[in-house]
């Protein structure tokens, strides 16, 4: 009798405990699906499904739920089918409710396939994305009829993702938001099948893109009204001296030249290119007149724009009392436009084509990071670094100025190179 109680506890009692382990690990995972934690009962289940140490009704249980996961929270039914053949593999009798789920799961599985074979062929066909606006508009009214007329379509959250794709294409993105965060509203589990969140992220930054966009114009073209009005009214023909009219080319002169001198400045500040983890090519140097510079004129306008504002604010200005009102006004309108305007510029020349990289040999990493230009062309690479391209083959390019510039690298590479070599052997004799 003895013997019995020994055998009970020490081999059903832990194997007991055991399938309790196994329980309480998928009521959590229920719990964080419920919580909308669905990577995290994801985790969950594949930490279970991994083990080597679970019995045969064990494994079942366990690829029941994860068959389960696919078909209601990721609709995934292919995923759902292979897990649910795992089940009928394992040595259970037929009557066991492991089996039972599994097989009643593969036949709801073919069920629906043959109900909805129409719906799902239509759904396939939106995984080409479109060719024009027009057959953008056209699946987009295919699909909201389908889910019109067959309103108990498992895959509608897919049907409704597409939506909000093509209305990303359309460049509706309000409505491709709305529509994509719907989709992940009712079904989370679907990134794990389409690239939902992704895309609802995309269509949510174009909106405040557009937004910002519009804004910015607005407060730039009202801004130049108003200072029109005042202007008039300020009557400045009659009282306006030549010397003031002269300040304006002053201050664009000084605009340059600070522009240019920052510009080589800061060749000077930026980390070395082993400090540097940025996928390339990126376009690092700046300094004026080389490859590249380009962007500088743009800015060089844009300040230029910013100045004549400032100017005709100054004007329009003149003859507004007390002093310290005047300065505020001129200071907050001008802070105003001047942000809007260099807003634009970002937008226009920055906005997905540059990515910041922080200082990581700095006590302040933020503050002395740097925008990099990121490229698509190889001279990028060569203008970071024109010493790991020595023996370059320029035949590929028509670019005269690019060319010339490339060579007189070389040049003083080859003098520095030459000097170096010339104190080497001073200081071997």
């Amino acid at each position: 009798m003895r013997f019995w109680y020994i055998f009970v506890f020490f081999f059903i009692f832990p194997c007991s405990v055991y399938s309790s382990e196994i329980t309480d690990i998928i009521n959590d995972a229920d719990l964080h699906f419920q919580d909308r934690q669905i990577h995290e009962g994801k985790v969950l289940l594949e930490s279970l499904s991994n083990r080597d140490d679970l019995t045969d009704e064990e494994k079942a249980l366990v690829n029941n739920k994860i068959a389960w996961f696919y078909e209601e929270l990721v609709g995934n039914y292919q995923y759902a089918r292979r897990y649910t053949l795992k089940v009928l593999q394992y040595s259970l009798p037929a009557a066991h409710p492991s089996i039972i789920e599994a097989k009643d799961r593969i036949e709801r599985l073919k069920q629906v396939a043959t109900i909805y074979s129409k719906e799902n062929a239509i759904v396939k066909n939106m995984r080409i994305g479109a060719t024009d606006r027009d057959d953008a508009g056209n699946k987009i009214k295919a699909l909201k009829q389908l889910i019109k007329d067959s309103p108990e379509y498992p895959d509608r959250m897919v049907a409704y993702h597409y939506i909000g794709k093509h209305y990303l294409y359309l460049n509706k993105y309000y409505r491709s938001y709305r529509v994509l965060s719907k989709v992940l509203k009712h079904r989370p589990g679907i990134v794990f099948l389409l690239p939902t969140e992704s895309l609802m992220e995309r269509a949510k930054s174009k909106w405040n893109h557009f937004i910002l966009n519009v804004l910015t114009r607005i407060i730039i073209i009202g801004t130049l009204m108003i200072i029109s009005i005042f202007l008039f009214l300020s009557r400045f023909w009659e009282w306006m001296s030549l010397s003031f009219l002269l300040s304006l080319p002053v201050t664009i002169i000084i605009w340059a030249i600070f522009l240019m001198s920052s510009a080589w400045g800061l060749n000077f500040l930026i980390p070395d290119q082993e400090h540097i983890y940025l996928e390339t090519p990126c376009f690092i140097q700046g300094s004026p007149f080389s490859p590249g510079s380009e962007i500088l004129l743009t800015i060089f306008f844009y300040g230029v724009l910013g100045i004549l504002c400032s100017f005709l604010l100054t004007l329009a200005t003149r003859r507004i009392e007390p002093y310290k009102k005047r300065i505020m006004i001129n200071s907050s309108v001008l802070l105003l436009f001047f942000g809007s305007i260099f807003t634009i510029f970002y937008f226009n020349h920055c906005y997905n084509t540059s990515i910041f990289e922080e200082r990581a040999d700095s006590l302040f990493p933020s503050v002395t990071g740097h925008t990099y230009l990121l490229e698509q062309d190889y001279e990028p690479l060569i203008l970071i670094n024109p010493r790991a391209y020595p023996d370059l083959t320029l035949n590929n390019t028509v670019d005269k100025v690019f060319i010339n510039w490339i060579k007189k690298q070389y040049l003083i590479i080859s003098s520095q190179s030459a000097e170096n070599i010339e104190k080497g052997s001073r200081k071997d004799e």
